[in-house]
């Protein structure tokens, strides 16, 4: 019996610095509803955008989230933006060494809004090369975070307040 290994073409050669306390590093995220931040005292929603840097130490690096909101959608962050600002207040923010994180998708595939009529996946492909484009330029280090599957077959039935038999 001969074991084989499965090895790759070729191994990335990118290293990235080690993070330095005080460094002023900022974790921008860019999302929807998932990810957007709500008022605690509001409701018991919470995106993972608000509580992630409950997971970091803010000596090292701080989470900017104010850029997520429910509904985004990658093109309306390219063309209209959000309530505090889409791509050009995102761009204005980036420090070398930063990070972006962008999880957007979900919204992008509802067809049935008039702001998103003709949007196509070489539409959303195109904004998510933007996103990588601006901050590869101004040393920042883009992270796609996956996007969730969204329910929106006409023959999906909800069970109850939560669950859907998917068809």
């Amino acid at each position: 019996l001969v074991e084989e290994t499965l090895m790759p073409l070729s191994v990335p050669s990118m290293s990235y610095d080690t993070v330095e306390k005080g460094s002023g590093v900022v974790m921008h995220t860019i999302g929807d509803s998932l990810c957007a931040t709500y008022k605690v005292d509001e409701t018991l929603l919470r995106g993972w955008g608000q509580v992630i840097g409950s997971y970091l130490d803010d000596k090292y690096i701080t989470v900017d989230n104010t850029l997520a909101e429910s509904g985004m959608t990658a093109n309306r962050f390219f063309t209209t933006g959000g309530v505090n600002g889409g791509i050009k207040e995102l761009i204005a923010s980036y420090n070398p060494g930063d990070y972006l994180l962008v999880q957007l998708g979900t919204n992008d595939s509802n067809n049935f809004t008039a702001a998103n009529k003709g949007f196509t996946k070489e539409h959303f492909r195109f904004y998510m090369d933007q996103f990588v484009v601006s901050a590869r330029e101004k040393g920042v280090i883009p992270v796609f975070v996956t996007a969730p599957e969204r329910l929106s077959s006409g023959t999906d039935v909800k069970t109850d307040g939560v669950n859907y038999d998917v068809n």
